[in-house]
Order: C-alpha cells, then structure tokens, then sequence
C-alpha cells in the first residue's frame, strides 16, 4: 500500500493526472496563483507555499501550535491548579529592524560577485525564507530574483567601467597581464596601474576566458579589446609585465607595433591626447619580466640539478615526519636550537 498523503499544504494544490501537474489554488489580493509545479510530491509542494505564500506557511505554524496546545493540555481534575501555556512559548518571536530595498539589492549583489555564489542562489529555499518576511513588511513586490541580481551587476559593472575611463583619459598606464589553466579552461587577467591625484591606482579590468590558441597575436587581439572597453589605446600603454613565455613576449612585441602604426597615423591628425604632450617618452611599450615568475624558474633550474636530489628528498622525508603528531609530539624541542 502506498503512504498516506499527509501532507498538510496538497489541499491548496488540485492535481491534474493527464498532465501529472498540481495547481496552486491560493488566492491573494483576489488572485489566484495558478503556478503550476510537475507531479505531485510533497516537498515541491511545500517549497512553493514557502517561496510564494508566507502567510499560507505562517497560518499553518499556528494551527500546528495550536494542537500541540491541545495535546499537551491537563486534565480537568488538575486543570484548576494547573496553568495553561501561552501560545507565544510555542511561536517564534518577531523583530525590527531598518532596512531599505536599496540596501537588499545591494547585499544580493555582493553575495553574488564578492562571495562568489550564483545567481541563482536567490532563490533558495533558506534565502527565501528570510528574505520574503522582509519584503512583504516593507509592502512592495518581489524584486529579487536572479535575472533582478543580474541586471543589477551589469548596472555596478557599467558605472565603474565609466569611472575607469574617466580616471585613465590621457594618462599613461602600466599593463600587467598574466594567464592560468583550470579544469581545461583557460583565463587572461588584465590588471592596470596609473597614477590618479598623486596616489598610484591599481584597477582589474578584466579576466577573460581564452577558447582559442594562445598565440601572441590572439593574446595581443584579447588585451587591446579589453583596453577598448575603457577607451584606452596601445599609444598609453607605457609597460606591460608579464612571465616569460614566448608567446607573452611575443605579444609585447606585437603591442610595440601597433604603437608604431599608431603613431605614424596620427602624425598629420590632430592630437586627441594633449594631454600626453608634456610628456617625453618613448611610444615603444617597455616589456617587463616578472621578477616571482623569474625567480621561480631560477630556484626550479637549482633544485632539478642531481646533486641537490638526494638532499631535498632528505629533506622532504623528514619534514613528513616531523608533520605527524606521533613523531612531533615525541621530539623535545627546548634542545632545539635555531
């Protein structure tokens, strides 16, 4: 036999078997929801009541409350000496606190680009159940959704973008640019740095996902789009450090022409960039090699020799030991000495 259907929110849903969908029959503001949710099992059933129709959710807590009021009350030979409970040990306390939509929408967006959580997280079960008390105390629709969050970040990414290329008008600037493999997905980041009212500005302009060949020419293309996007020319770029790959090397070079090509093109023009007219410097980009990506390789280039294998497998070997409690816990170290 199946199990009984004891779920107490299916008598707000009417199910349709040629279709295997339940309606939702709750009315608000003499509307019914009408929101259609595939088969009929309880917890789809549930979740939607707690998504949609918090005062569905808050009426049946205190009917729940209420027979458990019911259940636990005496007898009526002691109910005279007994007292009976108040129902508000039994509900959860409410609270106030000042929010605005504006903060909302804000926290949304920070839980969706700092913290790194998808979209879609707004509308989980848990986010919804605190979050819709929220919005109905404050009488206004549901704005929060996850093409809502989307919107709202393209919006913050438009305005810094304009900020940027407000900040970086005329004004040289440093590239620095670095690539990474993760999981066969491949990443360019761009980073700049420039000097804005004396103090020196580091802006990430982008990370961008590679799906072609890294060549120097596609990484030169993929940097000078990006730079586009913050109205910055190849003309502006003073240095560009990057590891030593041939291929980031190669792209230096690449950019060191287009500054040529730009420049002899511009000889007869008018000049757009007065503000760089003060300056005396050459246009060539000046490729700098990462001091920590060169470093790295001199220090792997030293611990590959064979004649410092044996000591650094020594060394290794020891240092597991010694990460083991057993081992550890059983040196004294006040003989140690440093």
């Amino acid at each position: 036999m199946p199990r009984p259907e004891s779920n107490p929110f299916r008598k707000f849903f009417s199910f349709n078997l040629e279709k295997n969908t339940s309606t939702c029959l709750v009315e608000s503001d003499n509307h019914r929801c009408g929101k259609e949710i595939s088969g009929k099992h309880g917890t789809n059933l549930t979740n939607h009541i707690k998504r949609c129709h918090f005062e569905v959710l808050e009426k049946n807590e205190k009917e729940k409350a209420l027979k458990k009021l019911e259940k636990n009350k005496p007898s009526e030979v002691n109910s005279s000496k007994t007292e009976l409970p108040k129902i508000d040990q039994f509900l959860t306390k409410s609270v106030s606190v000042r929010i605005t939509k504006e903060s909302i929408k804000e926290a949304c967006v920070l839980l969706c680009t700092v913290d790194g959580r998808p979209f879609s997280c707004v509308n989980d079960v848990g986010f919804r159940l605190l979050l819709d008390p929220i919005i109905k105390g404050m009488g206004c629709e549901n704005f929060i959704n996850p093409q809502n969050v989307r919107d709202s970040v393209v919006e913050k990414a438009d305005l810094l973008t304009k900020k940027i290329r407000k900040e970086v008008e005329g004004k040289v600037v440093s590239l620095k640019i670095d690539g990474l493999t993760h999981l066969a997905r491949s990443f360019i980041g761009v980073n700049i740095q420039y000097i804005n009212n004396g103090k020196i500005v580091l802006r990430t302009l982008a990370t961008e996902e590679m799906f072609a060949c890294h060549t120097g020419q596609h990484l030169k293309d993929v940097v000078l789009t990006i730079l586009s996007r913050f109205g910055i020319s190849s003309k502006q770029v003073y240095s560009c450090t990057t590891d030593n790959g041939r291929n980031m090397l190669k792209m230096v070079e690449l950019l060191n022409q287009d500054c040529e090509d730009e420049s002899d093109e511009q000889e007869d023009a008018d000049d757009e960039m007065s503000c760089l007219s003060n300056f005396d410097f050459d246009s060539k980009c000046i490729g700098i090699k990462c001091a920590a990506h060169t470093l790295q390789l001199a220090v792997n280039s030293v611990l590959n020799k064979r004649e410092f294998s044996g000591a650094i497998a020594s060394a290794r070997s020891l240092v597991k030991k010694l990460r083991t409690p057993i081992h550890g816990f059983s040196i004294d170290w006040t003989m140690v000495t440093l």
